[in-house]
């Protein structure tokens, strides 16, 4: 059996998927400093770290919002 390790963190493409949101939500959301990201190289990446904190943080503030 091969472990085969996770990625720690997401291209902006990924993530919106991931998210089921569009670019300029998740750019909006990044300018807003509600998703750090970082560069490496020419690439912005998201950690998935924040992906799961951003979703976590939205459930907390409205939790009468979301399907059961």
């Amino acid at each position: 059996m091969t472990d085969q390790a996770q990625p720690l963190s997401r291209g902006i493409d990924e993530a919106c998927n991931m998210l089921g949101v569009g670019r300029s939500l998740l750019f909006e959301l990044i300018e807003r400093g509600e998703i750090r990201t970082f560069r490496l190289g020419r690439r912005r990446l998201i950690p998935e770290s924040e992906l799961k904190r951003l979703i976590a943080d939205r459930l907390e503030s409205s939790p009468g919002d979301h399907d059961e």
